[in-house]
């Protein structure tokens, strides 16, 4: 039986999940229902993986927040990775995460 339409980006974020783990990344077991949040995690970040069919993905404060939540619980540096239907993949972070990581000139 085909899966109902609103599950294909689940299928597009579970790739993504899994690309990641050849990379390093770790699935966080019983992600967002435990006390340890996060799709993936390494051992300096916190993933959360997001995708869509579409060519846009409206990023929220709401979905920051969870986010700067989230590793806030952990010490590690939040990111959410977006996969576009045409198959782009972004990666956002707040700037006080990016201004950590890149030293000014």
């Amino acid at each position: 039986m085909p899966r109902p339409e609103r599950d294909v980006p689940r299928k597009y974020g579970d790739r993504k999940e899994r690309e990641l783990h050849d990379r390093g990344y770790r699935p966080t077991p019983g992600s967002g229902s435990s006390s340890v949040k996060g799709d993936l995690r390494r051992a300096d970040f916190m993933v959360e993986v997001k995708a869509t069919r579409n060519h846009s993905y409206s990023v929220t404060a709401e979905t920051m927040g969870k986010v700067r939540n989230d590793t806030l619980t952990n010490g590690r540096k939040g990111v959410l990775i977006v996969r576009l239907g045409d198959g782009t993949e972004l990666a956002i972070m707040e700037t006080t995460t990016f201004e950590r990581l890149v030293p000014s000139d």
